[in-house]
């Protein structure tokens, strides 16, 4: 990766497949625990909570840093080169500010041998929406006996909340959930319904 410090703070971040994998099931460790998103924003900005949240890590970064962070930390990690040309790598405060926790990190962190959060998004960034959980679905039927076809059309979509509400509620991280809620996940809401003529189809 580097041989010295002026390669890190040149040069740029070259993941191997193994941590590109990690980093993938990071990120879907972080979606588990913090979905459903409500918005891009949600999604990649760390959540305001009070102190004494359960889930306060969540405060310190977004789903896609987090897992980088995570990386970044594991036995085998990519940043294992730059820390050894910066030795130094105690936490820091940048300014001071009422919750401080978010802005610990490593003394490197920003060079651009660091791969960052924005480093991932920004080329993603002009093609990147929302996603609509929204599904038009359409059925047909044919009687065996020559009774006759049908055709029908749903609308259905996907609500934040759990098929079993009584047991979890729609922010309950993904570890702690019922079986039902594991297995079946969020509610489905049948928006309209219809039936389909033949001119239709």
């Amino acid at each position: 990766m580097y041989d010295n410090g002026a390669e890190v703070l040149n040069g740029f971040m070259d993941f191997s497949d193994d941590h590109i994998t990690a980093l993938a099931t990071n990120i879907v460790a972080e979606i588990r625990d913090r979905g459903p998103f409500l918005s891009l924003s949600e999604f990649f900005n760390r959540k305001l909570l009070p102190p004494n949240d359960p889930n306060i890590s969540q405060s310190l970064a977004g789903a896609v840093e987090s897992g980088l962070l995570t990386l970044s930390k594991s036995s085998d990690s990519p940043y294992d080169d730059i820390t050894t040309a910066f030795p130094d790598n105690a936490s820091i405060h940048t300014s001071p500010g009422k919750f401080t926790n978010a802005e610990v990190g490593s003394a490197v962190y920003g060079t651009p041998g660091w791969t960052r959060q924005a480093d991932l998004m920004r080329p993603l960034a002009p093609a990147l929406t929302a996603r609509d959980d929204t599904f038009i679905i359409r059925v047909y039927g044919e009687s065996s006996n020559g009774g006759g076809k049908a055709w029908c059309e749903a609308v259905v979509t996907r609500t934040a909340d759990f098929v079993d509400a009584v047991t979890d509620n729609k922010e309950e991280i993904y570890s702690n959930l019922s079986l039902t809620n594991k297995t079946l996940g969020r509610k489905y809401k049948i928006v309209s319904f219809r039936w389909l003529s033949s001119d239709e189809v």
